[in-house]
């Protein structure tokens, strides 16, 4: 993060004046294979037109597979449309610099990231300005949302749900500032500290075969050196 948010070259603002002209953003990122099924992906889209509708400034960034969900769903043109029509829609395609994704969450323009990103909950953690919001029932980064509380999930079941939570969110001061203010989990120089773990423990017996959990005897694992 220190390191992209370090770039010199183009600014996203050159890029999308749009979203300097505009302030409190809603960033939208899906890409998910389980949020593309027709009744997720239905939700998260009625909830993001929902939100436009409210007045709120909403950029929904369209990934490859999302582009592909979007024509099979018959979305792509209304979002299209909406864009046209509503000058707090912004539709975009991918963010050719990551650098630019960590200039616009830090900028003050951002007020929340709607994903389905794993690693955006972490980095999210340690960017204060922008709220992280998953869309998703559950999460592989628990420690963020009951430890941190700098991320909340916002689970795909209905747009009217998802607009309605996002909206009492970001209009609620109590919750935007808990999650502001909410712990940095990670720290520096996480890499190290992974390979550093992982090498004093190279020799650990990770698992169990499942025959010995049955109680049935097993070999001795050296035989399987060659594999």
């Amino acid at each position: 993060i220190e390191m992209k948010r370090a770039h010199d070259g183009e600014s996203v603002f050159d890029v999308y004046p749009t979203l300097e002209a505009r302030d409190n953003w809603i960033r939208v990122d899906i890409h998910r294979r389980a949020n593309l099924l027709p009744e997720r992906f239905t939700a998260i889209i009625e909830g993001i037109i929902e939100l436009v509708d409210r007045g709120y400034n909403v950029n929904f960034v369209e990934l490859t597979a999302t582009e592909q969900a979007l024509r099979n769903y018959g979305y792509r043109e209304r979002l299209q449309q909406l864009a046209d029509e509503r000058e707090n829609f912004l539709f975009t395609g991918l963010w050719k610099k990551h650098a630019h994704v960590y200039e616009f969450l830090a900028s003050g323009q951002c007020l929340a990231e709607f994903t389905d990103s794993g690693s955006m909950q972490e980095e999210l953690n340690h960017i204060d300005e922008a709220l992280c919001l998953t869309a998703r029932f559950n999460t592989d980064r628990p420690e963020t949302v009951f430890e941190a509380n700098t991320n909340l999930l916002v689970p795909p079941t209905d747009g009217e749900f998802i607009a309605d939570m996002i909206t009492h969110v970001v209009e609620t001061d109590t919750i935007r500032e808990r999650m502001r203010s909410g712990q940095h989990l990670y720290g520096n120089d996480v890499g190290e500290r992974i390979v550093e773990f992982l090498t004093t423990r190279d020799t650990d017996r990770v698992f169990d075969w499942a025959h010995e959990r049955l109680g049935f005897e097993s070999g001795d694992s050296s035989e399987f050196e060659y594999l």
